[in-house]
């Protein structure tokens, strides 16, 4: 499983990289962005929320679960509770989304994520990382 270093493509671990930093400061732009237009924002969801419903809640989880990211679905499932949904159904909407999202997730890191690392760790570090999350589990 684990590829030697000279077999990483040089232009795959640039495009990692640049991918990585185009991300953070995506999601640093969009945190600024929501703390400046807050009320802006929960205007939006609110209307998005009465707007789609139980589809959205349901959307909604499915991609705060699937991307890996500092806000929970429990957000979207306050929001949909606020907005007047019912409660049963917006809290069994937001776990289904939830759980597909999760497990979506998990099989997609499962099959591509330890390639991705072979590629970018050298394989002594690949191994002290598998063995810390293996002994602590993840943070």
């Amino acid at each position: 499983m684990n590829q030697p270093d000279n077999q990483c493509k040089t232009r795959t671990l640039k495009l990692v990289e640049l991918s990585g930093a185009v991300i953070t400061l995506i999601m640093i732009a969009a945190l600024v962005y929501s703390i400046i237009n807050m009320n802006f924002l929960e205007d939006k969801v609110n209307q998005n929320i009465n707007a789609y419903g139980i589809s959205g809640l349901l959307i909604i989880s499915f991609i705060l679960d699937l991307i890996p990211q500092f806000f929970s679905p429990f957000v979207a499932l306050t929001t949909g509770i606020l907005a007047g949904i019912n409660i049963h159904i917006a809290i069994l909407s937001v776990i289904i989304g939830s759980t597909v999202g999760s497990l979506i997730g998990f099989f997609l890191g499962k099959k591509y994520m330890f390639s991705l690392v072979d590629c970018l760790v050298k394989q002594n570090q690949e191994k002290r990382f598998t063995f810390l999350i293996n002994k602590y589990g993840v943070l």
